[in-house]
């Protein structure tokens, strides 16, 4: 029987997207740090192929995340949660206009 995983793994081209598109990265950019071309990471991020082990870890570096994030988070939730925390922030910050002013 084979074993149950306890994380279920979150797609690394799904993560991989996000941050891309998240940071406003460019292929060519991505690929020069990585080693490699921007062609290579543009079939990165279709699911046309995936990237070596040791591209990962230069994906990792360039986006200050850990392995385990870039595996098992889903980023693209994260990322909205942030948003809607700053959101929040933002909104519990803002001056309260007295009721008698919306009458007006």
């Amino acid at each position: 029987m084979p074993k149950k995983t306890i994380k279920s793994t979150i797609s690394l081209q799904k993560n991989l997207k996000a941050l891309v598109t998240f940071n406003k990265t460019k292929h060519g950019d991505l690929g020069a740090y990585c080693g490699c071309s921007g062609a290579a990471v543009g079939s990165w991020l279709k699911g046309q192929s995936k990237p070596p082990i040791d591209k990962i870890g230069r994906i990792c570096e360039f986006y200050s995340i850990s392995l385990e994030d870039l595996v098992y988070k889903d980023i693209v939730i994260e990322s909205k949660l942030k948003i809607i925390e700053r959101v929040e922030t933002i909104e519990k910050k803002r001056p309260k206009l007295p009721t008698s002013a919306l009458l007006e």
